[in-house]
């Protein structure tokens, strides 16, 4: 059974490029995709099928911040993986405590793309700088 996956990303060349990589990989299928948070709370009013969403951080109108956490609240079962150009030391601490499931920089090489997805999805948590480097004990202090 193939991954279904939703992308949240204001740049349509993003957008069509993750689509290609991800149904290339052989287990992932891009079902929906949206554009900002108002288009993508449209889109899975239709239809919810979705195992994980990738979301960018920095679009028109809510803050990504408000949107991850609004998808939870909405539709706590499905998994977000954070994916944006924000440095991991930006936003990783805000968007893991807000309730994300993973994050990843859109620099990050494409394994590292197709092993977060299967993780976030499986139930586990992907945020390897995080836990690497102690960040959760320096948001802390």
């Amino acid at each position: 059974m193939k991954i279904r996956i939703a992308i949240v990303d204001d740049h349509e060349i993003i957008i069509e490029g993750l689509k290609v990589i991800l149904n290339k990989f052989g287990d992932f299928k891009v079902v929906l995709t949206a554009q900002n948070g108002d288009e993508i709370f449209d889109k899975l009013a239709i239809n919810n099928n979705v195992d994980i969403i990738l979301l960018d951080m920095n679009m028109p109108g809510m803050s990504g911040i408000d949107l991850l956490i609004k998808l939870l609240n909405t539709y706590s079962e499905i998994k977000i993986l954070v994916l944006t150009i924000h440095p991991f030391d930006k936003f990783a601490q805000r968007t893991f405590f807000a309730g994300a499931h993973g994050y990843l920089c859109k620099d990050t090489a494409l394994e590292y793309l197709h092993i977060a997805i299967r993780e976030v999805v499986k139930g586990n948590l992907y945020f390897p700088e995080l836990l690497d480097h102690d960040y959760l004990d320096d948001w802390e202090n």
